[in-house]
């Protein structure tokens, strides 16, 4: 349900203010759904503040910060949204992403690694393009799963002498 909110199905799914974001499909409502149900259970989890972590991944698209639950996300102050360009992981192809994540030093990672003139890729100015299909661009680079990984380890493994229970009210 993800290629609701790239930009080349806009065209099939309409993600606008006109529907408050939530497109017109059948797969739009699907992943609508989805985003609902995980963000309740990641906004249970951060209220409970046990040692929980938590990745989103979504392409860069007009809107797709606008959805309604992605948008509530992002006003948490204990959440981070990442904006970086998939090339920056060894893949030729540019994709600009977004991903929403509790770890701060992992979305401060991530941003350093967006593609432009003044911070280049090495494909920079000969990027592959994606055309009809994004099937090829979907599967996360494996350069990008190792820093995720790496991240992920180094702030639950910070975490492991914390005492394990709820808060005391």
């Amino acid at each position: 349900p993800c290629t609701s909110t790239t930009n080349m199905a806009q065209s099939t799914h309409k993600r606008k203010a006109a529907n408050g974001h939530l497109g017109i499909t059948e797969e739009s409502r699907m992943l609508n759904s989805i985003l609902i149900k995980m963000v309740s259970e990641i906004d249970t989890e951060l209220r409970t503040g046990l040692r929980f972590v938590f990745t989103i991944e979504q392409p860069k698209s007009a809107d797709v910060t606008e959805i309604p639950a992605l948008k509530m996300l992002t006003e948490r102050e204990d959440v981070y949204r990442a904006e970086f360009s998939m090339c920056w992981f060894g893949v030729p192809y540019q994709k600009h992403t977004y991903i929403w994540t509790n770890i701060k030093p992992l979305a401060d990672a991530l941003n350093q690694r967006r593609c432009s003139k003044d911070n280049p890729c090495a494909y920079f100015n000969r990027h592959e393009q994606v055309k009809g299909n994004s099937d090829e661009c979907t599967p996360f680079p494996p350069q990008l799963c190792a820093l995720i990984k790496d991240h992920v380890a180094c702030h639950v493994s910070k975490r492991r002498f914390e005492p394990y229970c709820l808060p005391c009210a």
